[in-house]
């Protein structure tokens, strides 16, 4: 996939515990900011803001 993610799926993946991929890298959504559609990911101990519409699910 090529960044397709709406903010409300973002919420989704962090309620279920489901990772999300980003650049190749499966990462888990630790925080949704819907005033600027940004989603803080994490892996491991590190957290980085992203655009929602940069992520893919993991189906």
């Amino acid at each position: 996939m090529t960044g397709t993610m709406e903010i409300n799926e973002a919420q989704k993946c962090m309620d279920n515990d489901q990772p999300v991929i980003y650049r190749n890298h499966e990462y888990m959504v630790i925080g949704i900011n819907k005033l600027n559609n940004m989603v803080t990911i994490a892996q491991g101990p590190i957290g980085k803001d992203v655009k929602a519409s940069e992520l893919d699910g993991t189906n």
